[in-house]
Formats: C-alpha cells, sequence, structure tokens
C-alpha cells in the first residue's frame, strides 16, 4: 500500500451510470486481481473521504483501468475528471483472488453481477496470461450489458435480466449444475453472492466471493466494513472487508 499519484488518460461513459476511467502511472503498478484503490475525488473538504474503486484490469505496466458507477456525490465528481488531471490515490489495497492450485485444463467459473463484473475482467485475463484454458463466464445486468468484450475466457453468458426475467444463479443452475468446476469466482450483489454459496456449498471446492460493503478509510482503521466471519463450527469474529478482504471463501461468510 502507498500513496500514488496517475493521471486521467480516458475517461468515457459506457452506460448511462457507468463510466470507464484509464490512470496512468509514472512507474510500474503491481496488483492482484480484486484488489481496489481509495481515491481522492476532490481538492476540496467535499465530500471528505476517499471513494474505493475496484481495478477493473491492466492495460500496460504502467496503466489500469477501472469501472465507476455513478451513486453518489463522489463517483458523480470522479464522472467529471479531465483527461491530464493528477488524481491522488492509495493503493493496491485488500485482498484480491487467489489463483494458486487449480489445474490449468479443469474448469474454472467466473460470476459477475452489475458492476461486481469490473475485477473480473481482470480476474480472466490473468487466468488467461497463466494458461488456464477452460474459464466459464456468467455476467448479468439489470439492463443494458456492457464489457463482455473484455473477458478472456472459454465460453461467455450475457444476461439481460430486465429482458430475460432470470438471474446469474438461474442459468448456473439450469445449465451449469453438471459441469465439474474445480473453483468459482463471484463478484456482484449479496442476493447474487448469498445464492452462489447455496448452490456450491457441498461441492468441496474453492468459491471466492468478493464483497461489496461501503467503506470510509479503506485501511481497517474505522471499523466500518465489518463483516461476520465464521472461525470454528460455533464461533465466529468480525474481519474487515478493506483490509481481510473483500476476497473471503464463501464457507467462511456469515451472511444476515
Amino acid at each position: 500500500m502507498k500513496l500514488m499519484t496517475g493521471t486521467i488518460i480516458e475517461n468515457s461513459r459506457v452506460t448511462d451510470e457507468v463510466f470507464k476511467i484509464r490512470l496512468r502511472m509514472a512507474q510500474p503498478f503491481e496488483f492482484s486481481p480484486g484488489q481496489f484503490i481509495n481515491i481522492k475525488v476532490s481538492e476540496w473538504d467535499a465530500p471528505l473521504l476517499r471513494r474505493p474503486i475496484s481495478i477493473s484490469r491492466r492495460m500496460d505496466a504502467r496503466t489500469i483501468e477501472l469501472l465507476v458507477k455513478e451513486q453518489g456525490a463522489g463517483t458523480r465528481q470522479m464522472r467529471f475528471f479531465k483527461t491530464g488531471t493528477p488524481v491522488d490515490f492509495i493503493g493496491p489495497l485488500g485482498r484480491g483472488f487467489n489463483i494458486s492450485g487449480f489445474k490449468k485444463e479443469a474448469p474454472l467459473l467466473i460470476l459477475g453481477g452489475g458492476i461486481g463484473t469490473a475485477p473480473l475482467k481482470g480476474l480472466s485475463r490473468d487466468l488467461a496470461n497463466r494458461g488456464y484454458t477452460r474459464v466459464y463466464v456468467v455476467n448479468g445486468f439489470k439492463d443494458h450489458p456492457y464489457g463482455k468484450e473484455d473477458f478472456e475466457c472459454y465460453e461467455y453468458v450475457e444476461i439481460d435480466e430486465s429482458k430475460e426475467n432470470r438471474f446469474v444463479t438461474d442459468h448456473v443452475s439450469a445449465s451449469l449444475n453438471e459441469t465439474d468446476f474445480q473453483g468459482v469466482f463471484a463478484c456482484g450483489p449479496t442476493p447474487m453472492l448469498k445464492r452462489v454459496r447455496e448452490i456450491f456449498k457441498d461441492r468441496g471446492i474453492s468459491v471466492q466471493l468478493s464483497l461489496e460493503e461501503k467503506m470510509a478509510c479503506g485501511v481497517g482503521a474505522c471499523l466500518g466494513c465489518a463483516v461476520k466471519i465464521k472461525t470454528g463450527p460455533f464461533d465466529h469474529a468480525y474481519k474487515k472487508v478493506c483490509v481481510d478482504g473483500p476476497v473471503f471463501e464463501a464457507s467462511e461468510v456469515i451472511f444476515e
């Protein structure tokens, strides 16, 4: 983790709510898929807090891409960052996806929901670069799907929930339930992640969930992103999504 400055080289609309930012650094920037950065969105005091944004993917050694959903004052200000603007951020932060120990030829499954597809782009690219040949991707959107062209995968399914009246997890249950996946990676709304855990809970495989929680400091000091994590058959503890996650094994997470 370090304080860094990047320069905006692109800020463009993807949909009415989602926009894409590309940041270029003066030096190589290393991160793992699933990690995030904490961006200072204003020179002034409003909004005061930085905004945590998942790193979507690496464009080259010094350039990263972010997908941002306009949801409040902070992300609204980011929408109007101009090309050439220097951006102050802290990162990389958090714990990303663990892709060690999987067999190159056995199938892996990536599941995304809405803006939760952002860090999965970098994950699919990383898996492809490491020689994994059977990566399935299923992404769902409330409407206006986007980003298909950015995924490196064996098979890609895109679901427009407004038209198809089904969800990512419906497709998994109906069409992929017989596939012998060796691991699952998911990022999206909490109901989706909860259902993913239920589908795969008895498979004896690694199911990694990237949790979405509101963060204030992003470095573990404020305790604002604490989640309940199982520590034994009858015990639990609270861990912080910003430093202990955002990626957790599904078997650890206690959804309430």
